[in-house]
């Protein structure tokens, strides 16, 4: 009898922890029926380069981790381009990019965050007509802002300053 007892004790000890399991997998399905945040896109690497060819011109790019919607907000003497749920991870990419040595419409393009958005804005020392694309690329998109080519620099640009040498 004593062997009985102990099988039905080990039985109900087994029996037990599956009863309380029972709740667990609901709690899985809750879990699983939550969808994950899909990472936001990552917004890097404002750069600036003159086109060269027949038609020539100048280009502002931004590099992008993947596709997002981009919006934009043109005001007077400036181009606003805003990077819907995107993000920058660098700090140096939100430093501005000083164009006014170049001879292009652009004086000076920014990157900074704004809430959950990227935002854009491109300074213009002339009023042009800018035409922008968002191209793919391995490693996400790259959007292009193209000026057309023509003399917008005011005046030659300054010669670069003299560094004077400390006299020890």
């Amino acid at each position: 009898m004593r062997p009985a007892v102990l099988c039905a004790l080990c039985l109900a000890t087994l029996v037990t922890p599956a009863l309380a399991s029972d709740k667990a997998p609901a709690a899985d399905k809750r879990a699983a029926t939550k969808k994950k945040a899909e990472p936001r896109a990552m917004a890097e690497f404002p750069g600036f380069e003159l086109l060269k060819g027949a038609e020539g011109g100048s280009r502002i790019f931004v590099g992008l981790s993947k596709r997002v919607e981009i919006a934009e907000q043109p005001a007077a003497g400036t181009l606003t381009y805003v990077f819907r749920d995107a993000r920058v991870d660098t700090y140096n990419d939100t430093n501005p990019l000083e164009l006014f040595y170049f001879d292009t419409p652009a004086i000076r393009a920014r990157m900074r965050v704004v809430k959950k958005d990227v935002v854009l804005t491109i300074w213009l020392r002339a009023d042009v007509k800018a035409t922008t694309r968002l191209v793919d690329t391995l490693h996400g998109a790259r959007f292009e802002v193209d000026f057309p080519a023509g003399s917008y620099a005011e005046k030659p640009a300054p010669p670069p300053p003299k560094v004077e040498k400390k006299k020890r």
